[in-house]
């Protein structure tokens, strides 16, 4: 081959080689770009980190204080519960008609005492009392309450 061939071929190898470096230094300054917005990224991981951590702790007190509000409603909404059911007991043990329901209320509403009541009907005064008591809870709030209004 010509020395001029040789030569043609040393540049082209050596054009290709420097078309190579030169594509691999363009790659290797991007991966750097890259990578240094990794790092950027990558820095601000710890503080999102205690941020999240902060958040969940948060959130997880007021959870618990929320439960421990709701099981003390639920307490006390199952005395209320009971003491109903025992009301509504001792009314059915005492077998008073509904006229006598009606005529306890009625006279309650007129402002007799519960004596006064259970003498005009001749009924126990504990049973009128329990009435009226029964009549005053189920008008109260916490009876709304109860039923979700």
């Amino acid at each position: 081959m010509a020395p001029w061939g040789w030569l043609a071929v040393a540049v082209l190898v050596l054009l290709t080689a420097g078309l190579t470096l030169g594509w691999f230094a363009w790659r290797i300054r991007r991966l750097e770009d890259k990578l240094a917005r990794l790092l950027e990224v990558g820095s601000l991981f710890p503080e999102f980190l205690r941020r999240s951590e902060t958040l969940a702790h948060d959130l997880g007190g007021g959870l618990e204080h929320k439960l421990t509000v709701l099981q003390k409603a639920v307490g006390q909404a199952d005395v209320r519960r009971r003491e109903l059911e025992f009301l509504e007991q001792k009314i059915q043990e005492q077998k008073l008609s509904q006229d006598q329901l009606t005529d306890i209320l009625i006279l309650a509403n007129q402002g007799f005492s519960v004596e006064e009541i259970a003498t005009r009907l001749n009924v126990p005064v504990g049973e009128a009392q329990l009435v009226i008591g029964l009549r005053r809870y189920l008008n109260s709030p916490e009876s709304r309450k109860l039923e979700g209004g």
